[in-house]
């Protein structure tokens, strides 16, 4: 359970919570099975932390730290993550339902078993993420980075592919290329660098 210590701390804002958290870097910050839906968090430092069945769903975490944080089977349905760090986090079983994740960086992310049908992908680092039966159905993926990303099982109904060069991409098979669209087909290129330009 979260520790109701650090949640008072996150309630006196993300500014404090930073300066705070900073100053314990090493400790690892307890918030599993927090309720913090809809919450604004912009620029939250969640490094490291554990948020195992937390439900952050509708928050906006523009921006947020959540480098080797532990999201295994937390809720973040519709929430806002354009441009979040999510490096080496651990998200199986989590659930990006809907979720902006436009420019987040993604790199050796662990989404197996994840569901993120609908989310938006575009121009998302997914360098090395584990997508293996991971739900994709709707996403949208153009113009992301997903050098040596795995794709094993995972579900592309619908999946947008626009300007991804998918041969760079683990265990993607010629049924799921065929289940989603854009396969092969140029991306815009705008997005990735007006994101490129503000990270």
């Amino acid at each position: 359970m979260a520790d109701r210590r650090l949640l008072a701390e996150l309630e006196k804002g993300v500014q404090n919570w930073n300066w705070w958290r900073e100053e314990r870097f090493k400790f690892q910050a307890d918030f599993s099975g927090a309720e913090l839906r809809g919450k604004d968090l912009r620029g939250v430092s969640f490094h490291n932390a554990n948020l195992t069945g937390a439900d952050l769903s509708g928050a906006d975490l523009r921006y947020a730290d959540f480098v080797g944080s532990d999201l295994a089977g937390a809720r973040l349905d519709g929430a806002r993550m354009a441009a979040a760090d999510l490096q080496e986090a651990q998200a199986q079983k989590a659930s990006f339902v809907g979720t902006d994740l436009r420019g987040a960086k993604l790199r050796k992310t662990n989404f197996t078993d994840a569901l993120l049908q609908g989310a938006d992908l575009r121009a998302a680092e997914l360098r090395r993420a584990n997508l293996t039966r991971a739900d994709l159905s709707g996403a949208h993926l153009g113009d992301a980075m997903i050098l040596e990303a795995r794709f094993t099982e995972a579900v592309l109904e619908g999946t947008r592919l626009h300007g991804v060069e998918i041969r760079l991409a683990i265990g993607l098979t010629e049924e799921q290329k065929a289940a989603a669209q854009g396969v092969g087909e140029n991306g815009s290129g705008w997005l990735t660098k007006l994101i490129m330009r503000f990270r």
